[in-house]
């Protein structure tokens, strides 16, 4: 057999990994870990300052740790029952909302404002375990198998520069231009990516072949048969089970 007679196998198109669904996580999540990172450092801060002491910051990470810890458990069973799209806005009102609360105490005295205080951190905290467990899960469900490790990857990226950015950014915003100002900003951060959120697949699909895939993000929102098997299989599966 001659040289030219070696068959050449053609060249295959390698799966996309910025697609509509992974773009619209990421964007999501940059803004949800923003909100979260700017905050993170200064409302201990601010809970020390305002009567809490050492006393009151700790309890402040503490409100928050514990209420990420409660959600993420239970952010699977939310996202296959209501659909991925509710569960991330959920976590995005709970990150972004509560970021207002230390605004109102600024005017309430000392013994009542650090109760307002660890309420937002502990609603935030809710807002970090449903944005964590259904982000990631998402985005490795919204690329093809074989270039889930870059996708992944790459969204670790996009959740990791707030944490290198905005942590010491918002100690810089507490001090130079204020606390109330930062609250904002942490909430504007949070909220304005909700108009993103149609982008993303409702509930998950097992296809032909047993694989599980997110729902088409045409919109439709899985009408007609298809889409009501969709539903049914997402509800008994789960979010990260088969």
């Amino acid at each position: 057999m001659s040289v030219q007679d070696v068959p050449v196998r053609p060249a295959t198109a390698r799966p996309p990994i910025l697609t509509r669904a992974y773009v619209t996580m990421g964007v999501l999540s940059f803004g949800g870990m923003a909100s979260c990172y700017l905050l993170m450092s200064t409302l201990p801060l601010y809970a020390a300052r305002h009567g809490g002491g050492g006393f009151g910051a700790g309890l402040t990470t503490g409100a928050m740790m514990l209420t990420t810890l409660l959600l993420e458990p239970l952010t699977p069973r939310m996202a296959s029952r209501y659909g991925y799209r509710p569960t991330l806005a959920a976590g995005l009102l709970l990150m972004g909302l509560p970021s207002l609360l230390p605004l109102a105490a600024d005017a309430l005295p000392a013994a009542s404002a650090l109760p307002v205080v660890l309420l937002a951190c502990a609603l935030r905290g809710a807002g970090l375990g449903i944005l964590v467990v259904a982000g990631t899960a998402l985005t490795a469900e919204t690329v093809a198998p074989e270039r889930r490790g870059e996708a992944l990857g790459l969204y670790g990226v996009a959740v990791g520069v707030p944490a290198l950015a905005c942590l010491p950014l918002g100690l810089w915003v507490a001090e130079h231009v204020g606390f109330g100002v930062l609250f904002v900003a942490a909430a504007v951060v949070a909220l304005v990516p909700l108009a993103a959120v149609g982008g993303l697949p409702a509930v998950r699909r097992v296809t032909a072949s047993g694989t599980v895939t997110p729902e088409d993000t045409t919109g439709t929102d899985g009408a007609g048969a298809d889409g009501a098997a969709g539903r049914r299989t997402a509800r008994r599966g789960g979010l990260l089970g088969a």
